[in-house]
């Protein structure tokens, strides 16, 4: 049994013109045809699967894209899976939001019913192992979520006026650190029922009308954007005071534009990666725990997919074995004029013989099974 991952690293840039929306991925899902997991990030696309995907169709939207492609396979890609939960290759180390990023991209490929056996073994034993590392080692009390490193970077929030808009998870984030914060709370969507759990949880937040955002963006001196919208939601307007204006969204939110005005200060998801620095230091020191703790894992799984294969190799040999056995009954029964009892002899010698022609060899696999190459045993095995 193989496992594959398909990945390619993008940046900023390139992931604000080729963003993946459900529609998009639910598509994919049909056009890739067998099982796989398909992780979108905010800096990477990767597709898990058994075996090789066609890539043709995803590198076609990525053309003439500065990109980085890569592909592991077997223990090498149930490392990197490993790696990716506990947040090893994200942009902000040892990051939160990675691990709820995988469990999503999982559920999502059980809802598309495109998630094997194996592939479901593999996803649950990955996200407990980052669980495991987040409840054991001190990476998990230093939280590195965008929520959290966009808050500690606003400073000293008395009596600012602060704009969230969006209704998802970071501005959800955003908005349960700054509750109990002396400051004033805005929260603009695009009606007040998508706003109505946030404006639950602050009861003292004034609820914005979508259409008026630009007015309270002028009037806000931090303001902060989390939305899916495939376009601006902000487009550029000089600023009459300092602004502190956060894009946690790609493709994003906030005109670029915006960082041309000496009033503004431009917060997105590679510069808040940047922010992330201060607390690296001490996720780094829990670095050898969790790496010690990835490699368990990975032989578990490992050791569970050779079982596995091992047993799908002896099934696949018998089931090869009975299949001569049945073809050469029927040929010999249309040839030869037998009653119901010499039929029954017939049938029954020929499974005995062909089991006991076969019993040493696969007793001799099941023994030396690690020391076969794939290769062979998938053409010794492979039926006509």
């Amino acid at each position: 049994m193989e496992f594959e991952v398909f990945g390619i690293h993008a940046g900023l840039d390139v992931r604000t013109k080729v963003p993946w929306s459900e529609t998009e991925l639910m598509d994919l899902y049909e056009k890739i045809g067998q099982p796989c997991v398909i992780l979108t990030t905010c800096h990477r696309f990767e597709i898990y699967s058994e075996i090789p995907v066609e890539t043709a169709p995803i590198l076609k939207r990525y053309e003439k894209e500065p990109i980085e492609i890569y592909t592991k396979s077997g223990k090498e890609a149930i490392l990197h899976l490993l790696e990716v939960v506990n947040g090893l290759h994200s942009q902000i180390f040892g990051e939160d939001e990675i691990l709820r990023q995988v469990k999503q991209a999982y559920e999502f490929s059980v809802h598309m019913h495109r998630c094997s056996s194996a592939l479901h073994f593999i996803f649950q034993q990955a996200i407990k192992c980052g669980k495991e590392a987040r409840t054991k080692y001190r990476m998990s009390q230093h939280p590195l979520s965008l929520a959290y490193i966009a808050v500690r970077s606003m400073g000293d929030v008395s009596g600012k006026k602060i704009l969230l808009t969006g209704n998802g998870e970071i501005a959800a984030r955003i908005l349960n650190y700054l509750k109990d914060k002396p400051c004033e709370i805005m929260i603009t969507a695009r009606n007040k029922e998508h706003a109505a759990s946030m404006l639950e949880t602050v009861r003292h937040a004034v609820f914005v009308p979508f259409r008026q955002r630009y007015e309270a963006a002028s009037q806000c001196d931090i303001l902060c954007s989390a939305t899916s919208a495939p376009h601006y939601v902000y487009r550029y307007f000089p600023c009459s005071k300092p602004l502190r204006l956060y894009d946690f969204a790609s493709p994003r939110d906030i005109d670029p534009a915006f960082e041309h005005d000496p009033d503004a200060s431009v917060y997105t998801l590679d510069t808040l990666a940047a922010i992330a620095k201060e607390n690296e230091n001490i996720r780094h020191q829990e670095l050898g725990h969790v790496r010690k703790l990835i490699d368990q894992y990975a032989e578990m799984i490992s050791a569970c997919k050779e079982d596995a294969a091992r047993n799908h190799t002896l099934l696949s040999l018998q089931q090869a074995v009975e299949l001569v056995s049945r073809e050469t009954y029927e040929y010999l029964e249309h040839k030869l004029d037998l009653n119901e009892r010499e039929k029954s002899i017939l049938k029954k010698f020929l499974n005995a013989s062909m089991f006991r022609l076969m019993r040493t060899p696969i007793q001799e696999i099941s023994r030396h099974y690690d020391q076969l190459e794939p290769e062979t045993l998938n053409r010794l095995f492979r039926q006509p």
